[in-house]
């Protein structure tokens, strides 16, 4: 009963930091472009554009199995 609840041998464990590589999103319509093609390329980023297709999609599958 002792290697039990106290003869277990403790993980010694080490770990290091490291600070994640940061990216910058491109410029949307690069250099010169209009004001037309400025909005669509910031419409087009991950973190502006409308999440309206998997907010449908996830509330039809959740209504869906509810009664």
């Amino acid at each position: 009963m002792a290697f039990l609840h106290g003869g277990c041998p403790k993980r010694r464990m080490s770990s290091t930091w490291s600070a994640p590589a940061t990216t910058s999103f491109p410029q949307p319509g690069g250099k010169g472009a209009g004001p037309k093609e400025a909005l669509l390329g910031i419409l087009a980023q991950p973190t502006v554009a409308s999440k309206e297709w998997i907010i449908r999609q996830y509330d039809h599958e959740v209504q869906g199995r509810t009664i």
